[in-house]
């Protein structure tokens, strides 16, 4: 990982002055932050349909009738992660 996740001293001396409603926000915000990231790590980190059919094409014993059962199922995933 590039950033190194946490809070500073700082940031820890000024969540404890905070009431409920201050300590929510920052943590939801501190949330989403890390969501984010690991969205845009995962979109760097996608393997394409395409990329998986040309992997599975050389094992030995994949015949063309298998690849193309496995490769509905692959394009049927990828339909389902975009809508």
């Amino acid at each position: 990982m590039s950033k190194q996740i946490g809070i500073t001293r700082q940031q820890y001396k000024d969540l404890k002055k905070k009431d409920h409603q201050q300590m929510n926000a920052f943590l939801l915000r501190f949330w989403q932050d890390g969501y984010k990231e690991g969205m845009t790590a995962a979109k760097k980190a996608s393997v394409s349909p395409a990329e998986i059919e040309k992997a599975i094409s050389g094992i030995k014993g994949m015949g063309e009738a298998r690849r193309k059962a496995v490769m509905q199922q692959v394009y049927k995933l990828y339909k389902e992660e975009k809508q």
